[in-house]
């Protein structure tokens, strides 16, 4: 039997029963293909590694997308993929790991990092900016090459956020602003609980270790025993040192442990920075 010939009722049929769907967005598209991409990427080998997004209109008509953030070259800073294993997750930090190449990687790490405070708007953009600048010093411009975990992120933001107050704690003293002083002050010594902290390092303790230590010229091996901190143990000795009042301490811990950028992030508080840095 032969089959029904299509005529223009069956078009029009099918035109009208068809659902409506809406005009993809660039950026959705962008967002979705950076996700194809990695689970290209890490499906067994022969792995073909793309370096550049399908362009919008090819995907339009087999897609449904979800919203996403912008990216005007049509690759974005987020990826949608994760630590794969424990061994990642300590080395690379929780969270999406992002591809700093993504043109709008700085839109999406102030918007990761937008619950954490920062004494004025001036002290977090310096913060925020420092991490797209870092991002292009360590060669992080080429889509797909380097990702870091919103995590790790969030951290580095976190301990930035604590030196800018210990930087407007110091000044608001040498002021005799006591106003300021004490609400720097609140801010620091609850700095140790902030999610962005507690995610990487929930107990903040330290604990004696000991290591063989062989000395090539003697040819003797030795045992020492050394302190082994947590990484953001010394927010503690952060407390401490504001709820004592004492800068000098604070100064001391901070230029020990933390990266607190240089004299833009610290004008008052060059005490804080390495003696022996460059910023100092």
């Amino acid at each position: 039997m032969d089959p029904l010939p299509w005529t223009d009722e069956h078009t029009r049929l099918v035109t009208d029963t068809a659902p409506e769907v809406a005009d993809a967005d660039p950026a959705a598209l962008a967002r979705t293909w950076n996700v194809v991409r990695a689970r290209m990427d890490d499906a067994p080998p022969p792995r073909r590694r793309r370096r550049r997004v399908i362009a919008a209109g090819v995907a339009a008509a087999v897609l449904a997308v979800p919203a996403g953030l912008a990216a005007a070259d049509g690759w974005g800073a987020r990826t949608g993929r994760s630590a794969a294993d424990a061994e990642d997750l300590r080395l690379g930090g929780p969270g999406e790991h992002l591809d700093p190449a993504g043109a709008d990687y700085a839109e999406v790490i102030e918007e990761e990092t937008r619950d954490i405070r920062f004494p004025t708007a001036a002290a977090r953009r310096i913060a925020l900016d420092s991490h797209v600048e870092d991002a292009r010093r360590g060669g992080g411009t080429e889509p797909g090459t380097t990702s870091v975990s919103t995590g790790a992120i969030r951290g580095w933001t976190a301990i930035f956020a604590v030196c800018a107050w210990s930087n407007t704690w110091k000044r608001a003293i040498d002021a005799g602003d006591t106003t300021l002083r004490d609400e720097a002050a609140a801010v620091l010594v609850t700095a140790r609980t902030w999610p962005a902290i507690t995610d990487l390092d929930p107990r903040q303790t330290t604990s004696m270790a000991t290591m063989d230590v062989y000395d090539a010229d003697t040819g003797v091996t030795t045992t020492e025993v050394h302190a082994d901190p947590t990484q953001y143990y010394y927010l503690r000795e952060v407390t401490r040192a504001v709820a004592a009042g004492d800068v000098d301490a604070l100064a001391a811990s901070l230029a020990a442990h933390a990266n607190c950028l240089g004299p833009a992030l610290m004008p008052d508080f060059p005490q804080a920075l390495p003696s022996d840095g460059p910023e100092r």
